[in-house]
Parts: structure tokens; C-alpha cells; sequence
């Protein structure tokens, strides 16, 4: 009897038992002026495999139960090799079909964890809409068209590869994301140094009317001093919604507005703001298309929604 207790107890001590495991990703700060701003990953434990006891007639060693906590609905992309990883992207734009019969539902679902944050993204909105005179349907429509009303999403797949004045890799200051490329940035998803350039547009420390670089990112050549630098808002942190915004409407929409009101007379104030919205996307470069699906579709959906 001694020798066969001594071999249960070898067997129940060396098979049974569990095993468990835990991958946290963490990923990198991102760095903005007078400040930073951190995102990362929540932990995701690994599911334990349970172990059974041998056949041996001895009680079995059960694993305990872990719960598993859903992982992310967003990963970020993974780094290439060499390359400084990137901060996560926040979750793409709804489509037209989501079920929310009010722009309240959405707004409340969306940052339902973060009602501060929500908050804040509807005071920026209505405070700018009447300094500037800007319907607020068309804010809150690109704004949800360009980020779903998240202020600290950035976009790794837009502003990338460059080699033009406006799209080249940076490595001082004005480079908030660890690659330094002007990737689509908060709210409004400003791209190119053009329009996230900090403090003034083309990474200026003080305004250039006269920039050359400036002169043909603008598409001047075209269109005439239809913008003005010395008239762009200061910017030190796009990933701020009131900050992000005015820069958006300083540096774009409002003098864009104005543009395309004296070339299109006899527009609605709808189709101009439409007009508006499409070169945000496409770029000063493109002839307008109003059969445009791509972006101008959800556009036209979240516009019907907000007014």
C-alpha cells in the first residue's frame, strides 16, 4: 500500500495543474506639444487549457474557470520590421445602415464610456458653429463622416510615403506621430503639413503669406489667394476637438465656402457646403464629381441625419 500511495501522488502531482498565460500589448505615446497623449491596449488573458488527472483512482485536479476578457474590436496594424510602432487607430466610420433613429442614439453609443469626451466634441461644435457662422449640420457630419466623433483618432493609411513639401517624413517637433509623417489627424482628420502644420501651417512659427510651398499646396495657381496663412489658427495639439476643428475652418472650410459660393451662384447653401465637404477629401487638385460615392455617400446620409 505505501507504494502505490507514493505512486498516486506522484502522478496527481505531476499532471495535474493548469496552465495560463497573459499578452498585454502595449503600444506607443505619441508626442504633442505641452503635453501627451498615450493610447494602449486593454490586457487580454490567454484561455487556460485544463489538464485532467491521469486515470488513476484519486479525486482529479479540475483547472479553475478564467474569464477572458474581449479583445479590442480595433488592432492596430502591425509594425514593419524596423519601423517605430504606431499608435492604434480608433474605429472606422459607421455605414448608412447603423440602427439609430436619432443622431442622440448614435452620439450617446458611440462614447457612451466616455461622456466627458462626447461633451466636449459638442461644445466645440456648437461654440465654433456660431463664431463662424457654420451650419452645425455640416460640422457634425463630417466630423462623424471623418472620425465617428472621436477626437484622438489618427489614421496610419492616409498622409504616408511622401516626398512633396506637404506629405514628406519630419523629425522635429512638428511630427506628433512617431513615424513622422502627417497621418489623418482627430476630428476633422487633418492631413499634410498644409493644414496640421504646428503652430502654422508647412510647421511655420509664424505665418508666411508669401510661402511658396505653401502657395502650390493650396493649389493658388488656380484658384487665387482664395486662403489666407496669416488667417489659420495657431495649432499645438490637433488631437484637441476645438483646437482641431478651428484649424479645419480656418485653414479649409470657411474660406473654401466662400470660394466655391462666388464660382457656384447659383448653388443652395447645401450643395456648396456638399462642394466643400468633397475637396476636404479629394483635395483642391480634383474636379468636383457630385455623382461621387466614396465619400460624398455617407456624407449625404449623416447631412440628412443632422439637419
Amino acid at each position: 500500500m505505501g507504494k502505490i500511495f507514493i505512486l498516486v501522488s506522484f502522478f496527481v502531482t505531476t499532471f495535474a495543474g493548469q496552465s495560463s498565460g497573459a499578452v498585454r500589448h502595449i503600444d506607443s505615446s505619441i508626442k504633442v506639444e505641452r503635453g501627451s497623449v498615450t493610447h494602449s491596449q486593454r490586457q487580454v488573458a490567454a484561455k487556460p487549457k485544463k489538464v485532467s488527472a491521469p486515470k488513476v483512482k484519486a479525486p482529479k485536479a479540475k483547472a479553475p474557470k478564467a474569464k477572458t476578457p474581449k479583445a479590442p474590436a480595433s488592432q492596430p496594424t502591425s509594425p514593419k520590421q524596423n519601423e517605430t510602432p504606431k499608435a492604434p487607430s480608433s474605429p472606422a466610420p459607421q455605414n448608412s445602415n447603423e440602427p439609430y433613429s436619432k443622431p442622440e442614439d448614435f452620439l450617446g453609443k458611440v462614447l457612451e464610456d466616455d461622456p466627458k469626451k462626447i461633451q466636449s466634441v459638442l461644445n466645440a461644435i456648437d461654440k465654433l458653429s456660431n463664431e463662424y457662422d457654420v451650419p452645425k449640420w455640416f460640422l457634425k457630419a463630417i466630423v462623424h463622416r471623418e472620425s465617428s466623433f472621436m477626437p484622438d483618432h489618427i489614421n496610419h493609411g492616409d498622409g504616408i510615403g511622401g516626398n512633396e513639401n506637404w506629405n514628406h517624413r519630419r523629425t522635429d517637433d512638428c511630427a506628433i506621430t512617431n513615424d513622422g509623417y502627417p497621418h489623418g489627424l482627430g476630428l476633422t482628420q487633418i492631413t499634410g503639413w498644409m493644414y496640421q502644420g504646428m503652430p502654422y501651417p508647412l510647421c511655420l512659427d509664424q505665418p508666411d503669406n508669401d510661402n511658396r510651398d505653401y502657395y502650390y499646396a493650396m493649389a493658388k495657381q488656380n484658384f487665387g489667394e482664395w486662403v489666407k496663412m496669416e488667417n489659420v489658427s495657431r495649432l499645438t495639439n490637433p488631437l484637441d476637438p476645438e483646437q482641431n476643428l478651428r484649424r479645419f475652418l480656418t485653414a479649409y472650410a470657411v474660406p473654401a465656402y466662400r470660394l466655391f459660393s462666388s464660382q457656384h451662384k447659383g448653388e443652395s447653401e447645401e450643395q456648396i457646403w456638399r462642394r466643400v465637404a468633397f475637396h476636404w477629401n479629394k483635395g483642391m487638385y480634383m474636379n468636383y464629381d457630385p455623382n461621387n460615392t466614396d465619400y460624398l455617400g455617407q456624407y449625404d446620409e449623416y447631412v440628412r441625419r443632422y439637419k
